[in-house]
């Protein structure tokens, strides 16, 4: 098959990653896409260095990748960044507000190329943060301080968690989704494939052509998916690829 017009763009903990680790059957199948034209990248909430040094030798990675939960898209190859969309100034009262609800929270602000953390630090402006992820120590307590930030700065912030204890604030527009539509302008294909398993890839697979969440994904994720697959333990990229034709023709 001629895969030369189809983006296929994965997250990567517990989708495309089982514990870190990307099994050989997903390593082989990404080849074969890849070598047959398809252009295939990820969609993560880590910094395009810890992407090009934990995956730039070992996957064939063809396109534009979504890093920082889809704030910026960058080319791994030469470094440059392509789009990006940093938070703005408010991100200290989105702290500030956080903190004064949540004692016992670990704060983590990201920029393009490492990570501060800020959980014992005054919140200070300044430029070029793109997301502030927090950490709970439940998963209630997660869901708790989301809805409490949502319905104070949802106009100008994402929120979403990226599993059960982790919540990621980003710019309002931000999101993987909105990195898939610039990549695969970028790319100039014609089908756009999003592939995940939490809340913060839910863009990713709304605003793909095809969106389909793995078996392990959390019920909202496959209630909003075009497809479930089998769960990223049983190499769920690998089974995307070597059945494409049934998901497109569907």
């Amino acid at each position: 098959m001629d895969y030369s017009q189809i983006l296929l763009v994965s997250d990567v903990d517990s989708t495309l990653a089982v514990g870190g680790e990307i099994s050989e059957e997903n390593r082989k199948a990404i080849r074969y896409f890849v070598e047959n034209g398809g252009k295939f990248t990820l969609a993560t909430g880590r910094t395009p260095a810890y992407i090009l040094e934990k995956y730039g030798d070992t996957l064939p990675i063809s396109a534009p990748v979504a890093a920082v939960n889809g704030s910026i898209v960058a080319d791994l190859k030469s470094g440059d960044i392509l789009w990006s969309k940093p938070m703005p100034a408010a991100f200290t009262e989105v702290l500030r507000f956080a903190k004064g609800i949540e004692h016992d929270l670990r704060c983590l602000l990201y920029r393009a190329d490492q990570t501060e953390d800020v959980s014992d630090k005054a919140p200070v402006y300044a430029d070029g943060y793109y997301k502030i992820l927090f950490v709970l120590p439940s998963a209630e307590r997660a869901l708790s301080l989301k809805s409490a930030l949502t319905a104070e700065f949802s106009s100008d912030f994402e929120l979403a968690r990226s599993w059960d204890i982790g919540l990621e604030a980003t710019c309002r527009g931000a999101d993987k989704g909105a990195a898939l539509l610039k990549i695969k302008k970028m790319t100039g294909c014609e089908t756009a494939i999003g592939v995940g398993n939490y809340e913060n890839d839910l863009q990713l697979l709304t605003c793909a052509d095809v969106g389909i969440a793995v078996e392990n994904a959390e019920a909202s994720l496959k209630c909003a998916a075009d497809f479930v697959t089998v769960s990223d333990k049983d190499h769920a990229v690998a089974e995307i690829i070597y059945h494409l034709e049934q998901y497109l023709k569907n």
